[in-house]
């Protein structure tokens, strides 16, 4: 999307924001910033409803910042699902995904990840992270799944790679706490048995 382009599946206030869905498989996914809104809106009362969701499907991904401060500024928190195909992808130190559910998969590249992905809410969300080659969770990421709700159970995290390594380095946070009095969420590590 282009410049002056605009797309929007956001909601009345108090609705739910709907779905925007971007599938270039062979081809790679370029999206301006300011062409993209899926805002929720809260209504009279306070109620809002369930954020935008995207699901993208590129076969390259020339640069996911520009990507992630585009579905930043159209309040796409619901649920960000990006798949690329081939080639690694980077979520650089200034960069920070939120929102209720976030996976990123690369089919055939590794995940590099320095700055924020959050899944954190008064119900906490999901992180999940896929593949092929090396998951490196650098020493400025933080990765949060937390519940601020009380009594509210923390997310989960599911880091995994087919072929690769995890790599978690020093100073990098993973959180799935739960709000005051609920209990932690989860972590799920994946990897390839070594030497048996």
């Amino acid at each position: 999307f282009d410049t002056g382009a605009r797309v929007d599946v956001s909601a009345a206030p108090g609705g739910d924001a709907g779905t925007l869905v971007l599938s270039a498989a062979s081809g790679t996914v370029t999206v301006a910033d300011g062409t993209v809104q899926g805002n929720a809106p809260t209504n009279p009362g306070s109620t809002r409803g369930e954020g935008a969701r995207v699901q993208i499907d590129a076969g390259t991904l020339a640069n996911f910042s520009s990507l992630n401060t585009a579905l930043n500024s159209g309040g796409f928190d619901g649920v960000r699902d990006v798949r690329v195909r081939s080639g690694n992808v980077g979520v650089a130190a200034g960069d920070t995904v939120r929102a209720q559910t976030v996976r990123i998969a690369a089919d055939n590249g590794q995940i590099d990840v320095a700055g924020t992905l959050d899944a954190s809410g008064e119900q906490a969300g999901r992180i999940e992270l896929w593949a092929h080659d090396d998951v490196n969770v650098l020493s400025t990421a933080s990765v949060e799944a937390r519940a601020t709700g009380a009594g509210e159970t923390g997310g989960d995290i599911v880091i995994g790679t087919v072929d690769g390594q995890l790599d978690l380095a020093s100073g990098s946070q993973l959180k799935t706490t739960g709000g005051a009095g609920g209990q932690s969420g989860s972590i799920l590590l994946r990897a390839p048995r070594i030497n048996g």
